[in-house]
């Protein structure tokens, strides 16, 4: 769910919307609900969705979502991280594994 967030806070509401919607598709299979009514990260994730809206028309926006929900966790693994040769490289040291 966070690379969902980070990708709509730097302006790629596509992919970010792919990614949440992915994100909660993939825990609703494991028996994990995401976003309950309520709690903090539900305000979270309406507010980036709010903002992802606000960014697309709606019909890239319901296309984004319905993409996201049919991805595997490895087409969103793939997704999430397709830009990290992009990243500094005192970003990839903290966000290498073990390091997290």
């Amino acid at each position: 769910m966070t690379f969902g967030l980070a990708a709509i806070s730097a302006g790629q509401s596509g992919q970010g919307v792919r990614l949440l919607a992915a994100s909660e598709a993939l825990a609703l299979q494991h028996g994990v609900k995401l976003t309950v009514e309520g709690e903090p990260i539900y305000l979270i994730y309406q507010q980036a969705l709010g903002k992802a809206r606000g960014q697309l028309s709606p019909e890239d926006f319901e296309a984004a979502l319905q993409e996201g929900r049919a991805l595997t966790m490895q087409q969103a693994v793939t997704l999430a991280t397709e830009g990290e040769r992009d990243v500094p490289p005192l970003l990839q040291a903290v966000s290498a594994p073990g390091l997290g």
